[in-house]
């Protein structure tokens, strides 16, 4: 029986955000390859940003999300 321990949701979430390390990516991407759990928790996290992202630009003319929130959303943007 193998026990495999599952990545927490602050890793995938930061993942997803593409603001996780990429000294943290290499392991991350290792596990990803084995677990399908984690994989489907993934696909959730990316959706979830791609449709934040969307709204962000949706309402950038508006403004209504604090400036920081907004660059944090900006499709490709890496926060360090």
């Amino acid at each position: 029986m193998v026990i495999v321990q599952h990545v927490t949701d602050d890793l995938l979430e930061r993942f997803a955000m593409q603001t996780l390390p990429e000294s943290e990516t290499g392991p991350l991407e290792d596990h990803l390859m084995i677990c399908s759990e984690c994989r489907d928790r993934l696909q959730a996290d990316i959706e979830f940003v791609t449709a934040m992202r969307a709204a962000a630009v949706t309402i950038r003319g508006i403004q209504t999300l604090p400036d920081e929130l907004l660059g944090r959303l900006d499709c490709g943007t890496k926060t360090e």
